[in-house]
């Protein structure tokens, strides 16, 4: 027998006279058999293209490790799990924050929570779970949103029965055609926080919907502890289902339902409460702590002088006009003859005197989700006009005012329109019955037009975040020198093919010196004779590839013996090494004073060859790697004019990739 929490929902809000199907009424949107096939099978063909971009097309390399901060949610498991909240400073590092001598970090500990049964009790598999939990956190979203579309349904009058393959679209189309793929870039603390916020806020809404049609108290349960969880996940989307309850608890107090009312927000207090306990365990503060807190902060001249001025806040209003116009701008997209064609396009320009932490390459939300945008422009006008219950409008305005913050915000990255996901898809499920609706009425030919220019303008909005992503991946996100490399050469091989002739964006220069004037991002410029070929992200360059004897790079074969003797020395700089019962030191001296001596490393005795690198482009960077481990790096120092020393023999080597641009821009 089901307990009831509050009165039916024909004495709360409205008659449901205008529900045109009875069997929705009581069914309280339950997808069918068939419907949930549907949802589920579209649902997980989501999940394994996420899975296959987070990967590179390789899912065997899912469980493998991630870069900076893929650990952040394993290490506070452990510390939970443990009886307390800090992490490793080593773990944290620039994240972190230091509070009453013990190292924080400020992502909330929903993932973590997950994570606690494997990675409470071992380090295992430390940095080898985000994709997965990234991609569990698609798979919800998928499923939630199909049935928030079933739930919809009865309140667009005259609504279509609807067929199963519907709500597959729609739970496909939730994780395909919003930059919500765009997170499958790289598996990072970042982007796991950002996609179970997301998918726990939309998870939450529908249940705080079932609950409010079909008013027992394990649905007002259930509806808490998501609630409770997405935003522990993330507090901009995930305050969304806490904010709904919370709004449904004032419909019954307007109704002078007291202890009901009561009941209900004291439900929402209750979600927000868990957010703000374990704040106040790892910050002793009730809200996130502050940006001068953390590491970075302490750190960085830029972040000081950010923070000095906007009142030591990273959030404001005086942020919203850029914020609003980067992220609702129907032109922010770029185009390039390079694969995949897209890009990011111009930076936001702030607008007014305003300094922002940061301003990334970033599109907007009708480019990153064309068909739900327009969907939600459409739900828009039906939630204001033809919502006569106003239970949507509850949902409608929750999760709008869930990502207000986001707007707030003193800093412009891609990433966050998936803030912006819970809103689009609750404006836009209504939506799709108004559309339907309407359409049917058409002949087959008007039907059949509509649905190509849908799928039309879907698959662009797909493909231009796949684009986003893997750019993102290659050369933005904690890029590798080899997948960079693989990227540049797979876009090269592409263009050859397609239009042939010299590569756009591609410069050769004989200098020491990487230029700054003339470039824009995405610019390739090779130096000497494949020396070094480089990318520009507009920001700073990337290494894509060195010439082995090129001047930048040796393979260097000697032997290191218990007398310090250079390896490699360049102008007014050497790298020595020397061998100690403890392993070999390796120490970089210049005659400007500077002295950097590394830790004892275990090497075999005889004749070693390291792949030597000394750039002096870019960030300056002398660095020894031993069978694939680096065994001595430095930056920011002399590198320049570089060759091996007395006693140690360099071999030739190619860059076929950078040999290659370099013959086709000749020709």
């Amino acid at each position: 027998m089901n307990h009831h929490l509050g009165t039916s929902v024909p004495e709360v809000v409205a008659s449901l006279d205008v529900v045109t199907d009875s069997s929705d009424a009581t069914d309280s949107g339950h997808l069918s058999k068939a419907e949930r096939k549907c949802a589920r099978i579209g649902a997980l063909l989501g999940v394994l293209f996420f899975l296959l971009l987070a990967t590179w097309g390789q899912p065997w390399h899912m469980f493998d490790k991630g870069p900076f901060s893929s650990d952040f949610y394993d290490a506070q498991a452990r510390s939970m799990v443990h009886g307390h909240m800090d992490i490793p400073a080593d773990v944290a590092r620039v994240e972190g924050v230091v509070v009453d001598g013990k190292v924080q970090i400020y992502f909330g500990v929903g993932p973590a929570l997950i994570r606690a049964p494997l990675t409470g009790w071992t380090t295992f598999f430390d940095r080898r779970l985000s994709i997965l939990s990234m991609s569990v956190a698609a798979g919800v979203l998928g499923m939630a949103t199909a049935r928030l579309l079933k739930r919809a349904r009865p309140y667009v009058k005259d609504a279509p029965i609807g067929r199963p393959g519907w709500y597959g679209l729609i739970a496909a189309g939730s994780i395909l055609c919003t930059p919500l793929l765009f997170l499958a870039s790289r598996a990072m603390v970042y982007h796991e926080a950002i996609i179970w916020g997301c998918a726990a806020a939309v998870a939450g809404l529908d249940l705080v919907l079932r609950w409010w049609r079909d008013p027992t108290r394990r649905h007002f349960v259930e509806a808490v502890a998501v609630a409770t969880f997405a935003i522990s996940c993330r507090t901009t989307s995930g305050l969304a289902p806490a904010i709904a309850i919370g709004l449904f608890g004032l419909v019954l107090a307007s109704r002078r339902q007291w202890i009901k009312a009561a009941t209900v927000i004291a439900g929402a207090i209750f979600a927000l409460f868990g957010f703000m306990a374990f704040n106040w365990l790892r910050f002793r503060s009730l809200t996130t702590p502050t940006y001068s807190g953390q590491v970075w902060s302490l750190q960085n001249q830029a972040r000081q002088e950010f923070l000095n001025a906007n009142s030591g806040s990273p959030l404001g209003f005086q942020f919203v006009p850029t914020t609003f116009s980067q992220y609702f701008s129907p032109t922010a997209i770029g185009w390039q003859r390079f694969f995949p064609f897209v890009n990011f396009g111009s930076r936001a320009t702030p607008v007014g005197d305003v300094v922002f932490d940061g301003i990334k390459p970033t599109s907007s939300l009708e480019l990153g989700a064309p068909v739900f945008f327009v969907l939600a422009i459409i739900g828009s006008w039906w939630t204001v006009v033809r919502d006569r219950t106003r239970e949507w409008s509850v949902l409608a305005v929750a999760s709008i005012a869930a990502f207000i913050p986001t707007l707030m915000f003193g800093n412009i990255v891609h990433r966050y329109l998936v803030d912006f996901v819970p809103a689009v898809v609750v404006l836009a499920c209504p939506a799709v019955w108004v559309v339907m609706r309407r359409i049917q009425r058409w002949n087959a030919s008007a039907r059949n037009a509509v649905l190509v220019v849908t799928a039309v303008v879907a698959l662009f909005g797909a493909l231009v975040q796949m684009g986003f992503a893997l750019q993102t991946r290659a050369f933005v996100l904690r890029p590798s020198e080899s997948e960079a490399q693989a990227f540049v050469g797979l876009q090269n091989m592409i263009d050859r093919q397609l239009f042939g002739g010299p590569p756009p964006l591609v410069q050769h220069v004989s200098s020491d010196q990487l230029p700054y004037e003339g470039v824009s991002d995405g610019s390739l410029v090779i130096l000497d004779n494949c020396a070094g070929l480089y990318r520009y992200n507009g920001d700073s360059w990337q290494v894509i590839q060195r010439k082995p004897g090129g001047g930048r790079r040796f393979i260097i074969t000697g032997t290191i013996g218990e007398d310090s003797k250079p390896i490699l020395q360049g102008s007014g700089w050497t790298v020595s090494g020397r061998r100690t019962s403890e392993g070999v030191f390796f120490v970089y001296e210049s005659t400007n004073g500077r002295r950097d001596e590394s830790i004892a490393v275990a090497l075999p005795e005889g004749e070693l060859t390291f792949d030597a690198v000394a750039d002096q482009a870019q960030i300056s960077t002398i660095s020894l790697t031993y069978k694939n481990a680096t065994v001595f790096v430095e930056n920011v120092l002399g590198a320049s004019k570089a060759e091996p020393s007395a006693g140690w023999t360099s071999a030739s080597g190619s860059a076929p990739l950078c040999e290659s641009l370099l013959s086709r821009l000749e020709n």
